[in-house]
């Protein structure tokens, strides 16, 4: 499960294999059939994009339990995200900080009225006098967090007049329950966000989705890209999706190597693992900068967490560090225990 990750020294000549730490995505994904697939299928590179990418939503909708009108296949996440916020754009909107940070560029791009409120706050006593949508991520993709389902949709029922734009693309990440595509069913004012990026390790494919009521998925249709998710991408996502079993992600296993870590860092005076739901974590130093610790583990042990200035909504004494195996997670501690005890 342990990620290289390529970085450029000041050197262009040198490029070096660091430890990544940094990225929520699932390492441990085995894409040794997915490749051989693919490489017998090369020739989809010289193919046109089906319109809607009508493959994928044929057996997504199979697969999450909701009509093929329900879904619009979009380039990633992000594709998403931006799409929903030009739909709408100009709206008063709500977002709880930290968050996805694509909300915040997609709103100002889109003239959005940004009210922000801290992730503190009880989720089901948002101030929503006055919002038209609100955009949260559950997990959250800055520190893990997860809202219940039950407090979700009481939220949900309670506020018809709000529509609640949710990112779950990390629902496999968690052991609890959490929002699944068919809420949509009874919650009109549902607009569900996901991707395959993150739990299948496939970001370069580009390729998520929206899940809604027929009457917004038509809307949306009507503003998107159409032939914007290639052959090849289809293809790849086609087979992940008929092939379930070779892509489960073993979240309890995953989760048991983050209580490993999470233990360890405990153990480093100076150190405070902040509260989340995922295998992956905050972690904040209580009088350090964690830019700092981030360029001591990249120049000299070959690792990289995640901070600040990678355009996360973390404070500078903060750092997101996603587990890996053991063994990567123990040197991680290391180099982390000894930067600290020279400070």
């Amino acid at each position: 499960m342990m990620q290289k990750k390529k970085v450029r020294s000041s050197d262009t000549t040198e490029t070096k294999q660091l430890v990544d730490f940094s990225t929520v995505f699932w390492h441990g994904a085995d894409l040794s059939k997915l490749k051989m697939h693919l490489i017998d299928n090369i020739d989809l590179i010289s193919a046109v994009p089906e319109r809607s990418a009508e493959t994928i939503s044929r057996l997504l909708s199979r697969r999450i339990e909701v009509r093929e009108d329900e879904v619009l296949v979009t380039s990633g996440s992000t594709g998403a995200i931006h799409l929903i916020a030009k739909r709408t754009a100009g709206a008063s909107s709500l977002v709880i900080s930290p968050t996805h940070q694509e909300f915040k560029v997609a709103l100002a791009r889109n003239g959005h009225q940004v009210t922000e409120v801290d992730s503190c706050v009880d989720i089901t006593k948002l101030p929503l006098e006055g919002i038209q949508y609100c955009w949260l991520c559950t997990p959250n993709i800055s520190d893990g967090r997860l809202w219940s389902r039950t407090s979700l949709l009481t939220l949900f029922k309670e506020n018809p007049n709000v529509t609640f734009i949710v990112d779950i693309s990390m629902a496999a990440f968690v052991i609890e329950e959490t929002l699944k595509p068919s809420d949509i069913k009874n919650h009109k004012n549902l607009i569900l966000v996901s991707s395959f990026s993150k739990a299948y390790n496939v970001p370069g494919m580009r390729v998520g989705y929206v899940v809604a009521r027929k009457n917004i998925i038509a809307e949306l249709r009507e503003s998107s890209t159409p032939c914007n998710i290639s052959a090849f991408a289809v293809e790849a996502i086609r087979f992940i999706l008929i092939h379930p079993a070779q892509f489960t992600l073993p979240a309890r296993k995953w989760h048991r190597s983050a209580t490993e870590l999470k233990a360890r860092l405990s153990a480093i005076d100076g150190l405070e693992i902040l509260p989340s739901s995922t295998a992956f974590f905050v972690v904040r130093l209580l009088d350090m900068d964690a830019v700092k610790l981030n360029e001591y583990l990249m120049n000299d042990c070959g690792m990289k967490v995640a901070v600040c200035t990678d355009g996360l909504e973390l404070k500078p004494n903060e750092f997101r560090v996603n587990a890996l195996d053991n063994e990567s997670n123990r040197a991680l501690a290391d180099a982390i225990a000894t930067w600290m005890s020279n400070r």
